[in-house]
Order: C-alpha cells, then structure tokens, then sequence
C-alpha cells in the first residue's frame, strides 16, 4: 500500500473518531450544564483530542493489520494506545492531578477499551460465525482406497 494511501487512511478514521469524541463531550457539557452555563472543551483539549485520534488510527492501521496472532496483536495495540493516551492527555495536558487521580483516569480509559474491545470481538465473531453458516461443506478428505 502507497503511503499517500494509507495516510489516507489513516487521517479519515482519525477525523471519525474525532467527530464521535467531540460530539460526546459537547453532548456531556450540555447534559451537565449549570444555570444555563455550558461545559464546553477547551481548544486545548479538543487538539488533544485530534492529536489522540491520529495515533490512535495510525496504531489501528500499523498493529491491527500486521499478521500478529489476535492477542497479541490486542496486547501491542492497548499497550501503544495507552501510552499514548497517557501522554497526551496527562504529560501535554499538564494534569496537576495526585497520583490516585491518575490511577483512577488509567483503571477508567482500560475499562473502557475493555468494552469496546469485546464489543468489537463480539461482532467479528457474529459475523464469522454468519458467514461460516452460509458456506457449504465441503469435505476435507478424499476417500482413500486400500
């Protein structure tokens, strides 16, 4: 694959993950707004957000299609991502959080990439499992003749 291809690539799903991100926190700030006051995200915080979202699909695109056996192709890609998240959002964030506070923010994003982790599993094996069911059988021995 050319490289403009795959930086193709990867921009256009670092932008759908962008846009989901930002629409969750603008929808957050609006359900949890005080007295009229929105909590909207900072500019700070949504280059952050875009900053996440393009190395998150660049190890989506580098770790998911290598030919690594599944767990540790899972293994490899939650440790980069959480490197990364950690990074960005708690060294460039400046975070002036205690170390509890960031215990709790790392227990919090690894249970969320636990879910969407087994929902997307979940899919994949429906999906493999429905396209199991429609191939026909086909025999894998040839009757031998003694």
């Amino acid at each position: 694959m050319k490289i403009r291809e795959r930086l193709g690539k990867v921009l256009s799903g670092a932008c759908i993950y962008f846009t989901a991100a930002t629409l969750i926190l603008y929808t957050c700030g609006s359900l949890l707004a005080e007295d009229g006051y929105q909590k909207v995200p900072r500019l700070e915080m949504l280059y952050m957000l875009l900053a996440f979202s393009i190395l998150f699909e660049g190890v989506n695109q580098l770790v998911l299609h290598s030919r690594l056996p599944g767990a540790l192709k899972l293994l490899l890609h939650y440790g980069a991502c959480t490197l990364i998240f950690s990074f960005i959002f708690i060294v460039w964030g400046q975070s002036s959080m205690s170390p509890g506070g960031v215990f709790v923010v790392l227990v919090t994003y690894t249970l969320f990439y636990g879910i969407c982790a087994l929902v997307l599993f979940l899919i994949r094996h429906h999906r493999q499992s429905k396209i199991n069911r429609e191939s026909a059988y086909e025999s894998q021995f040839q009757n031998v003749k003694k």
